[in-house]
């Protein structure tokens, strides 16, 4: 018996269903350990989304599946996290008036003020809402060209 082929997330192929692309993205800067991982099939999209508490620790990723029928629109689009910047740029600014003390918050600081800088991969759905999954800046020309492919099948 042949066994089902498994998508990211643990979601199954279904009957009839074949893949037409597999992507991979980072999640940001600061957690390129950690990936976005995305299948597209001739019926839905389907995914795995890493999670982080914080935007610092990694806590677990949410699975993703979308009949390509309940999807209107797809497309990237770029953002900076304000909060994180400010929050970065003080901890930064404490770390470095105080190096020697103080090293893990200047650590801190330059995490969260690389993670503030952060693109997604925006999926509409025919009731107008839209889910953003995270990736990084350097990877939205990847995650362009993986929009058009979905919005053409």
């Amino acid at each position: 018996m042949v066994s089902p082929v498994r998508l990211p997330g643990g979601v199954v192929l279904a009957a009839g269903e074949t893949v037409v692309e597999t992507v991979s993205f980072m999640l940001s800067l600061t957690h390129f350990f950690l990936k976005t991982k995305l299948a597209l099939t001739n019926k839905r999209l389907a995914g795995q989304e890493p999670n982080t508490f914080l935007g610092l620790v990694p806590v677990g990723s949410r699975t993703l599946s979308f009949p390509l029928t309940n999807i209107s629109a797809v497309g990237t689009s770029t953002k900076v996290g304000i909060l994180r910047l400010l929050v970065g740029l003080v901890l930064l600014l404490a770390g470095l008036t105080n190096l020697g003390d103080l090293w893990l918050v200047f650590l801190a600081g330059a995490f969260l003020l690389l993670g503030a800088f952060q693109a997604a991969l925006n999926v509409t759905n025919n009731a107008g809402q839209t889910i953003d999954l995270s990736i990084s800046l350097f990877s939205k020309g990847e995650a362009e060209d993986f929009a058009r492919q979905v919005s053409t099948t």
